[in-house]
Formats: structure tokens, C-alpha cells, sequence
């Protein structure tokens, strides 16, 4: 139902769907024609929040051999999200973990190079 300033109420069913936690904003947006952010809005406006993160999840999160990608169809949750608790863990980013990766593959070959493989650096 829409009011007389526009404003298209939310219907019955319409809050079920918004009040599944299960279900991604992306998936109520398209089932009920609105926008993410207005979903997003809709829940906080009602205090609907997220599912809290399992210790599974969060342990899944720790599995560095994991790409954030796979981690986020794991569990159902975005990527966004999967980027967002690994921040608020302190958990490097994968660019990161590459990036030291490449850098104590480059010190390896260095020792070696030099003959002082096997020796602290």
C-alpha cells in the first residue's frame, strides 16, 4: 500500500521475508521489489540483526588456505562481510598474506643463492 506522501508500507509477508536472518538483503530486495538499502534500513529501523558469527565460521576464517570467496559460500554470508569480521578479527588480508608470502619465498632464495640456506638470516 502506498500513502498519500509515497511511502510504500511494508505488507505482512514482506516483514516475514525481512525478518528471515537467513536470508540475505540482496534476496529480500529481490523477492519484494525493494531496493538492499531499503531492506538494510528496514532491519535496522526493527533491530533485526545479523546472524551472530558461529566459532565454525569464525574458525573458517582463520583457515588461511580459504579464499575470503569460498569462506563467504561456505557460509552463506557476503563477501563484505567476510572482509568485515576478518578486519574486526585483526586478520590480515589476503593481499597481505601473499605479499609475505613472496617475501620470505624472495629471503629463501636469497640464503640459498648466497649458500647460507639453513642458517638464520
Amino acid at each position: 500500500m502506498v500513502d498519500a506522501a509515497g511511502y510504500r508500507h511494508w505488507t505482512d509477508a514482506e516483514l516475514e521475508l525481512l525478518a528471515d536472518r537467513s536470508l540475505a538483503a540482496a534476496d529480500v530486495a529481490a523477492a519484494t521489489g525493494r531496493t538492499e538499502m531499503a531492506v538494510r534500513a528496514a532491519r535496522s529501523r526493527r533491530g533485526i540483526c545479523r546472524t551472530r558469527w558461529t566459532a565454525e565460521e569464525i574458525g573458517r576464517l582463520r583457515d588461511y588456505a580459504a579464499s575470503p570467496k569460498q569462506i563467504a559460500a561456505e557460509t552463506g554470508r557476503s563477501l563484505s562481510a567476510v572482509y568485515a569480521k576478518r578486519s574486526e578479527m585483526g586478520l590480515p588480508t589476503p593481499a597481505a598474506m601473499r605479499a609475505a608470502a613472496r617475501e620470505a619465498a624472495a629471503a629463501t632464495a636469497s640464503r640459498a643463492a648466497s649458500g647460507r640456506i639453513g642458517l638464520h638470516p
